[in-house]
């Protein structure tokens, strides 16, 4: 049976899309996985990253003097990872999203590459981010993403993106849910239109938005908001702003 490794820098277990990649392959090969937080159902070992190796923090002066071989050496989710890696080969290792890639190329016969976003623009409202950061991201795509045996993204405008920037051939697998066999109901005339945003509490999705329309619309309007507290400051902050409306109302996030 082939020994497949699913590598993502985020908590797999409850991390939607890395979920999908390990229920599709868990019952027909021997997955391990690679990751933050306790097991996925379904593998047979999971490699669990310390909480405390963060994968955001980069060291600046690296970044700064742009020595990207050292900032992707000296990040702690990555000096974590490999230990626990360390002497260990499959024959397929599924990376998540561009910091993984070059960690897999290395414990990899063949890599697929999964790109979630555009890694280069993802952050680009941060003025740090866009001068310090993105180069880096675009090194990683230059330096590894190439070398990937096959990329998907999550959607044709990216995929292009990624062509035209680096000539990645990206193919597209959307964040859909998996298929259900459903019908609409029909909306009453009399009744209002009632809105539902599922997702995220990020401050970069500029959710406030969405609840300064609801409540400054003439239309008979409800919103109702179910949000993973990715933020906590800013879903308190939500819901201050929409404490004084009786149109918007925010729920916990469900699984």
């Amino acid at each position: 049976m082939k020994r497949v490794l699913i590598l993502s820098f985020s908590p797999i277990a409850s991390d939607a899309r890395v979920l999908k990649q390990v229920r599709l392959f868990a019952g027909e090969l021997e997955v391990t996985t690679c990751g933050y937080g306790p097991a996925p159902d379904g593998v047979v070992e999971h490699l669990q990253i310390p909480d405390e190796a963060e994968h955001w923090r980069k060291d600046p002066k690296w970044l700064l003097s742009r020595q990207y071989r050292r900032v992707y050496e000296t990040n702690a989710a990555v000096r974590a990872a490999r230990r626990l890696l360390a002497g260990r080969r499959f024959d397929v290792v599924l990376a998540n999203d561009v910091d993984a890639v070059p960690l897999a190329l290395e414990h990899g016969t063949r890599v697929h590459a999964d790109l979630h976003e555009y890694a280069p623009k993802q952050n680009t409202e941060l003025r740090r981010w866009r001068w310090f950061v993105a180069p880096y991201m675009r090194w990683l795509c230059r330096r590894f993403v190439t070398r990937a045996d096959s990329v998907t993204t999550v959607g044709q405008g990216i995929a292009e993106e990624y062509a035209r920037e680096f000539g990645i051939r990206a193919g597209v697998v959307t964040n859909a849910s998996p298929f259900a066999d459903l019908e609409p109901t029909p909306v009453p005339d009399d009744g209002p239109l009632r809105l539902v945003h599922a997702g995220a509490a990020l401050r970069n999705r500029h959710l406030e938005t969405l609840v300064e329309a609801t409540v400054a619309t003439r239309t008979d309007v409800t919103l109702d908001l179910f949000l993973v507290p990715n933020d906590p400051g800013y879903l308190a902050e939500l819901r201050a702003l929409a404490a004084g409306s009786e149109r918007v109302r925010l729920h916990d996030a469900l699984p």
